[in-house]
């Protein structure tokens, strides 16, 4: 599995930040449905579908690569949280095994909790570090998903227009 520091969390971030950049100008530079027009002619059409054909190619590409990195960052997320968890439940356990009174001073629970907390403080740090992260990859993943979407849309709205002219040319030939 991969393991989770600080320099490879922004190799990850920055990669996908790239996937995302990369999806928005795949997206924003194929033709829109609002700029063709019903005097466009098939063959053009034709060009145009191919050419968001080839982009909707990248982007699923993309699609995929996004969605890899952001199953292997949940999954360590979990596991960090798991770690956590487990660090913490350890130090309170020692913390509870020791006398509630040391010397004349009593310690409370919460006193207790405290320094459970100051013996786990990295492993729950790491756990934010990685939660946070899943956030940015997810961000990063919805990005391109919708651009993907979109360009769906705009490839099933100009194979509607050349099935459309081709039935119009098919009634004016009768």
């Amino acid at each position: 599995m991969l393991e989770l520091s600080v320099p490879i969390i922004r190799q990850l971030v920055a990669q996908a930040a790239g996937w995302a950049g990369e999806a928005a100008s795949l997206a924003t530079g194929a033709p829109t449905v609002d700029q063709l027009h019903t005097a466009t002619p098939v063959s053009h059409l034709i060009q145009v579908l191919a050419d968001i054909r080839r982009r909707m190619d990248r982007l699923d590409q993309l699609l995929a690569n996004v969605s890899v990195v952001r199953g292997q960052v949940r999954r360590q997320s979990v596991a960090a949280k798991n770690e956590a968890d487990d660090a913490w439940d350890e130090a309170a356990i020692r913390r509870r095994q020791q006398p509630v009174q040391r010397g004349d001073e009593f310690y409370s629970a919460r006193e207790r909790e405290a320094e459970a907390n100051l013996a786990t403080v990295g492993e729950r740090r790491t756990a934010r570090l990685a939660a946070d992260t899943v956030s940015q990859i997810e961000e990063h993943y919805d990005t391109v998903r919708l651009f993907h979407r979109g360009l769906d849309r705009d490839r099933q709205d100009v194979h509607a227009m050349i099935r459309a002219l081709s039935f119009e040319s098919h009634l004016e030939r009768q």
